[in-house]
């Protein structure tokens, strides 16, 4: 078994990076005795071997590429959950906080005035509707 070239630890080491401990050095092992049978393959074919090495580490594409993919297989969905809470995780402890208060009139303006809304004298509490620029119509 001949030893691989630091060019091609180099895209071993990147396309395992942070994978757990141990499946790093499995996905590590794994690569390399792929691309020792291709760089086999390819001697025995008739190329040279620094060439056989280029060309069987071409054929598995794109270190971050195949990065992404071993991540992916590994973790599974969490990686999309982990994104989401790292988005989202500014507002989440604000949900707590959160009043569900009805926001009608009525209740609105007997905080206000509790002795008329008691009284039951509406007319002072809420203002007629023909007073209000939201509702009047412009003539």
């Amino acid at each position: 078994m001949a030893r691989l070239t630091p060019e091609t630890e180099r895209f071993l080491r990147k396309a395992v990076a942070g994978l757990p401990f141990r499946k790093r050095g499995e996905a590590r092992d794994e690569l390399r005795a792929h691309l020792e049978d291709a760089i086999e393959q390819k001697v025995a074919q008739g190329s040279e071997r620094k060439r056989a090495e280029r060309e069987a580490v071409a054929s598995l594409g794109d270190a971050a590429e195949l990065n992404r993919g071993l991540l992916r297989a590994h973790f599974g969905k969490m990686w999309v959950l982990r994104y989401l809470y790292s988005k989202l995780s500014w507002w989440l402890p604000e949900l707590g906080h959160i009043q569900f208060r009805p926001k009608f009139m009525i209740w609105t303006h007997t905080s206000k005035y509790p002795h008329q809304y008691a009284e039951g004298r509406y007319d002072e509490i809420i203002p007629p509707l023909g007073t209000r620029t939201c509702f009047t119509r412009a003539e």
